[in-house]
Formats: C-alpha cells, structure tokens, sequence
C-alpha cells in the first residue's frame, strides 16, 4: 500500500507527555521529544538500526503503509489516545499540524512531519502543572487554550 504525500497539512489532535519543559510522544516503542524549533520527523522506531550509531533507522520511510509508524493524529478530539503517563509527566491535549508522507484512517492519520499548534489547558490541573505547561507552550511559541474555549469541541455530535 503506497502513502500519498499531502499537499494541505491535515489537521488533528493528539495527546503529549509534559515535562521537563518540552512535548513528549506519550506512546510508541520510546518516549519521542518533540522539537521546540522546527517540526518532528517520523521514523520507524519498530526496526532497529544496523549499524550502532546510525542517524536514521534503516527499513522504510514513515509512515509506512505496511506497517505502524507514523505520527498519529486524530481528526476529532474525542478520539484522541488518553495514555495517561506516569508521574512527573503530565498529560496534554492538543492541536497538531501534520504534513509529508500521510496514511489516512476513518478517526486520524500517521504523517511524517507534524508540529504542536495549540495545547488545551485542564480545569483540574494544579497551579503548578498550569505554570509548567504554560511554560511548555510559550517555549514551543503556541497558545495554550482555557477549557472552557476549547471544551464544546468535546461534545461528540449526535448521530
């Protein structure tokens, strides 16, 4: 199965694991930083290198239609994978930008580019997670949403 390559960056939400002042891919094989300045991308951390040291994983390019890979990102907020991760880390919703090579599914997609353009900030977070995630987001140069802004989007559509 070929991946087409989009022209018009789809646009999805996900989940990421805050801490230590950056995005953090929340599932997958290894926990993925998200860069701060420019955008993440894919490679399939299912194949190991084969050569020690080697700057990309040899195999194929992500996403891969045979396989898993990919950066995942869900059309709905609702579909979003609520992972929760394990302490220090925080879980946050958000908005994500994805381009590239992009395998569609019914709830989402996998792409080989994708950067952070919005993350949705939590009543129930404490002032301390709310500093540190407001922090987060000024450092990536994106907004951070109020739940009440971002909450009707929630609401799944009668069917």
């Amino acid at each position: 199965m070929s991946v087409p390559d989009a022209i018009a960056p789809e646009v999805g939400y996900r989940t990421w694991a805050a801490g230590l002042g950056q995005l953090w891919s929340v599932r997958g094989p290894a926990r993925v930083r998200w860069p701060r300045s420019e955008p993440l991308r894919a490679t399939c951390l299912r194949h190991p290198p084969v050569r020690p040291f080697a700057v990309r994983p040899s195999g194929h390019p992500a996403p891969d239609g045979s396989c898993t890979c990919g950066i995942y990102g869900a059309f709905d907020p609702w579909n979003v994978d609520i992972s929760t991760p394990r302490g220090p880390w925080t879980l946050v919703v958000g908005r994500v930008e994805a381009w590239g090579r992009v395998a569609l599914a019914p709830r989402g997609f996998r792409a080989e580019f994708a950067r952070p353009v919005q993350l949705f900030a939590e009543p129930w977070w404490s002032e301390s997670t709310s500093r540190s995630v407001t922090g987060i987001a000024a450092a990536y140069g994106i907004p951070i949403v109020l739940e009440r802004a971002w909450s009707p989007l929630m609401s799944e559509p009668c069917q």
